[in-house]
Parts: structure tokens; sequence; C-alpha cells
């Protein structure tokens, strides 16, 4: 790794602060040590693409919008914005800021940062979400110049982005560290940065060490800086072992990787400084309705049959949540997810209906139904399938398990469907219809219900060969929504229209997983697990 030259040698005045502290005891309220799993491997925004990278980006930077505490979407840079009623067209307007070296925050520098992040020489990994913006395209295949993108400077406090279809999450991607500025006073992006380089977020950077750790202390010139709490803090990269320990010691006061595989163990003692949360995240089955399963109420027997508390105890080890819905819960802003009426949470029950409907729909022991599940390889997914087909076999279904590499196996799940007529040319691996169900391991770039129905959608491909006109209507009808209350209504229907069809058969919702030390005050638990250091505070001794 390529560091700056006097990174190693240099002590910065934060590690000094941090010795002296350990000298005197009063480590604990002298900074905030955090646990971030690994050492960042750029902290380029625009080629930033690890959780561990944009924990620290989030602190050093700040975009037009931010993420609250509880993980909504809150103006940062810009103070207000406004869209046009066909959602294409974003004017914000920005506050009066300034970078850390005192020069102005302006509208360019977020100019220079959107045609420096679709600029395919820059291979940043965010730039397919920022597709829709107008010219885009031309500026990705070098057909077009920079000045022919939407993102235009009207003034130095006016920015309008302008996009070729509306992007129900625009906001939320907005929030991203790729999509933050960069200062005039940079020619070009370091991978990492030095004591004087500027920033406008919370924090600028003071020191890094590898393997160490890397300081950020206070900015100055933030705009909010009389509200931010904490002095310094340090990143430290924590494998879980070692963070249990400096946890028990009260020097670690928050980490963020808490090993899957001992935590059965730890559990009990961690009591509430553990903390397990829903992700924006689901592990779900998806049903092959062009095949067997077309059969909706074959659908709901597969549903009633599955085990969801079993297979999250006993084969994800209590780090993943049982779920009867496709949507994350607790996602900012909307209303609970919609849950597959399953009846009552009584298993003798839910098998006696599952069984029925299997008979009912023509199966049985002189007629047996048989299933074909498709899974990516890993043990995980293999362990869960192995435990549906358990389950399936309670139900008089019988369901064989076939693997096939990641890429392929997703690819399969949205290829279209085999012409009238031409079926048996399509039954090889990878035609799209080789599969009855497919396990389908799903998180969104954003906390947003589009970022789980969208797929399921025509102009996606399809997941599961899945069409209903009055679900595709009602898509189309939430992204172009501008009113947020009038956007959770309609994403609510879209939901209720998603789990009453089962295309999509939930199992299983994703966690987030983190320590956090009474200590530590304003952890606010959310389905991105997005928590910027600025909210956070030493809680007041009781």
């Amino acid at each position: 790794m390529k560091q700056t030259s006097n990174m190693k040698t240099v002590l910065s005045a934060a590690l000094l602060l941090v010795f002296a502290s350990l000298a005197t005891g009063a480590a604990a309220q002298a900074l905030y040590e955090r646990g971030n799993s690994a050492d960042p491997v750029t902290l380029d925004p625009q080629k930033a693409s690890t959780a561990a990278e944009a924990n620290i980006l989030r602190d050093l930077y700040e975009g037009l919008v931010t993420t609250a505490a509880d993980g909504s979407i809150v103006p940062g840079v810009a103070e207000t914005w406004t869209t046009s009623p066909d959602g294409l067209v974003w004017t914000f307007h920005l506050r009066e800021t300034a970078w850390s070296d005192g020069a102005p925050v302006t509208s360019a520098d977020f100019v220079r940062a959107f045609t420096r992040l679709l600029d395919p020489r820059t291979a940043a990994p965010d730039a397919r979400l920022f597709a829709a913006i107008a010219g885009a395209g031309a500026v990705a295949d070098r057909t077009g110049k920079a000045r022919s993108l939407g993102v235009v400077a009207t003034d130095p406090r006016t920015l309008t982005i302008t996009l070729t279809t509306p992007v129900a999450s625009f906001l939320d991607y907005l929030a991203r560290p790729s999509a933050m500025p960069i200062p005039a006073a940079l020619t070009s992006v370091p991978a990492f940065p030095t004591v004087t380089s500027p920033f406008n977020g919370a924090y600028r950077f003071d020191g890094f060490v590898p393997g160490e750790g890397m300081w950020l202390i206070r900015n100055a010139n933030f705009h909010d800086a009389a509200n931010v709490a904490i002095e310094t803090v340090v990143y430290r990269p924590y494998d879980p072992a070692t963070a249990f320990r400096a946890f028990g010691a009260g020097t670690l006061l928050t980490n963020n990787d808490v090993g899957v595989f001992t935590l059965p163990q730890r559990r009990e003692a961690l009591g509430e400084t553990l903390r397990i949360a829903p992700f924006a995240g689901t592990y779900f089955y998806a049903a092959n309705t062009a095949g067997v399963l077309a059969d909706q109420n074959l659908r709901r027997a597969v549903a009633l049959a599955i085990n969801r508390n079993r297979i999250a105890e006993e084969v994800w080890a209590g780090t993943m949540l049982p779920t009867r819905a496709l949507l994350p819960a607790g996602l900012p802003g909307y209303p609970a997810p919609v849950e597959v009426d399953l009846g009552p949470n009584e298993r003798d029950v839910r098998l006696a209906e599952a069984r029925a409907l299997v008979v009912a729909a023509g199966y049985g022991d002189g007629n047996p139904l048989t299933l074909r599940i498709a899974i990516a390889p890993t043990d995980l997914n293999r362990a869960t399938a192995a435990a549906i087909v358990e389950d399936l076999a309670e139900i008089g279904v019988a369901a064989t398990i076939v693997e096939r590499p990641t890429a392929e196996h997703y690819a399969g799940l949205a290829a279209p469907g085999c012409p009238e007529g031409t079926e048996s040319e399509c039954d090889g691996a990878g035609s799209g219809r080789d599969f009855d169900l497919a396990s389908v391991a799903w998180i969104g770039d954003a906390a947003n219900p589009a970022e789980f129905f969208s797929f399921f959608a025509a102009a996606h491909g399809t997941f599961a060969f899945y069409g209903n006109a009055e679900f595709e209507g009602m898509l189309a009808e939430a992204t172009l929504a501008t009113d947020p209350a009038e956007r959770a209504m309609i994403f609510g229907a879209v939901d209720a229209r998603l789990m009453a069809d089962l295309p999509a058969i939930p199992i299983l919702s994703y966690a987030s997983l983190n320590l956090v030390a009474a200590s530590i005050a304003g952890w606010v638990d959310n389905p991105m697990d997005v928590h910027l250091t600025r909210w956070l505070s030493f809680a007041a001794a009781e």
C-alpha cells in the first residue's frame, strides 16, 4: 500500500494525545476509538468501494445531502432543493460553508466531482448508480465532453442536475461518498490525503499509521461544528477476537465486526452492548412464475412450509432475522413492510394448509411434486437450501439442489422466458427456465423500497419472470411521485401487490451487528448501518 512519505514516521498531534491520555488513565474520554474492520485501500471518494472506507469518508466530506442518525436523508451542503413535476430536474441551493482551508464550497466543486465520477478513466464503482444523469452515457463512452453532462453550476451556490428518467433513490445516492465534492485546490485526487488536504465534513484528516489507525480531528470550518461533540476519533482496524478484548477493556468504544461464529458464546456476556438490528437486505427465494410455480397456491405452500426461525438460529447462528416480508424493517419515511399472511404462528397448522394446497393443485403420492432449487455456491446457501429441502419434504414435496457460479446464477434469474413453441430448447443451465426456486441475497444501495422492487419490473429483466401490469404501473407512479407521503403510500401498495403474488418468498432479513459501549451516546440503529461520528457524543457519567 502506498502512503505519503511522512505517514509512518511522523506522529500527529492526535496520536501524541492518545499516548498522553493512556499515561494518565483518561483515554476513555480523550478520544473516540472506533473499530473499522479494515484499513482503507483508498480515501478517494469516487474510487472507494468498501464500508470501512465509506465510514471514514462520511466524516471527512459532506455531499449535497447527508445521512441523519436514524438513517434518513437530511440537508448537507444543500440547505434546500426542488424537483420538477416530472422528477427529472433537481435544483439544489447550497448553504454558505467552507473547506477546512477556508476556501468556499461552491456548486463547481460538485460539477467537478460528478464529471470525474462518470469519467470511465476513474473506474468509479458507483458510476452505475448515476447513469440516469443526462449526458452520463456520452461521458462514459467518451463521445461527449464534460460540458454535455446534466450537472450545471447555475451560480456558485446553485446546482442543477437533470436526469433522463426519474430515480426513486436519487437523494439516497447523493449521500454516498462517491457524490461528495472535490475542492478546486486539488489538481488531482490522491489515494490518501495529508494533514493539509481540504475537507468539508465534520472532521479533517490528522494522520494514518497502517495497521494502527487513522486519526481525524474536528473541522473548525464545518458549518455545524458547534454541535460536533467528539473532538478526536481514531478508526482502528480490528479483527473480531482482538476487538472483543479491547472492547472488554474499555478502550474500544464501538466495533462494526462482531464475528459470526463466536457470537453465540458471547451474546449473554455482551448484553445490551451488542446491537443486532434490521439491515437493508433480504434473503429470499425467487419463485419461477413461468414454471410449475406459476400456480400461486403452490408458491404459498412453499412459503408456509419454510421454517424461518430454525434457519435463522441454526443455520445463520442468530445473525439474520426471520422475516415474512420482502422489505427490510425500519426504512426511514416508509410504513412497516407488508408481511405474507401465513396464518397462525403454529407450524402444524401451517404444514396442514400447505399439504392441502399441494393436493388441491393435483400432486400427491401418484404424482409427486419435485422442485429444483438453484443456489450460488456458498456454505450458507448450501446449508439454507438443505434445511428448506427438509421443510418441503414435510408437505410431500421433493426438492433437489443445483449450484451454479454466482454471476451465472443471478443472470439466470432475469433471463428472458422462452418464446412459445420453443420450450424444448430452453432446458439447459443458464436458460432462465432451469429452476423453480432460487436463492437471492439482496442488499440495497439505499434505504429505499425501490431498491427491492425494481428487479421485478420488466425494465430490469424481471426476476422470476414475474409480469404484472398493475405492479408495473404502481411502481412507475411511485418513482414519479415527488411528495414523500404520496410516494410512501404508493410503495405500500406495491409491497402489498408483491406479497400477495409471492414471486419472492421472504426468508431472512439481514442484520447489522455492532458493539456499542454504554459510554457512547447518539448511536441509532438504522437500515443502512451508517453512523456519522458528528451525531455521537460521550454519555454523561451517572
